[in-house]
């Protein structure tokens, strides 16, 4: 009987890890779709995404959303650009139906370096 117990939370186990790295690879796949959205929309305007938070400190939890800061060469209003990059975000996360928050927030190069 213990030994059925123990291959049941065997395999309870292995899918918990399944899940976790399913949901880690739908994280990287919204990033890749965002970046591409963003080099799309911005061309030579935009520099790099840079990921940071908890995910970039490896300690997040399933819920956890996906901060990247947006390092563009200029633009004249941050507003307008933090709303341009969430609606770039919520493409590439919501309306590709993966289950991730992207939260990106823009920065001009000449502030990050």
């Amino acid at each position: 009987m213990g030994e059925k117990r123990l291959a049941d939370k065997n395999v309870e186990s292995g899918r918990r890890e399944q899940q976790l790295e399913r949901k880690s690879l739908l994280w990287r796949q919204a990033v890749t779709q965002f970046i591409d959205l963003l080099k799309e929309t911005y061309g030579t305007n935009f520099c790099q995404a840079i990921l940071f938070g908890s995910r970039a400190r490896e300690d997040a939890e399933k819920v956890s959303d996906v901060d990247i800061l947006v390092v563009l060469r200029d633009y004249r209003d941050y507003w307008a650009e933090l709303h341009r990059v969430a609606d770039l975000a919520y493409a590439s996360t919501f309306d590709s139906d993966i289950p991730v928050v992207i939260s990106a927030f823009p920065i001009r190069e000449s502030e990050y370096y």
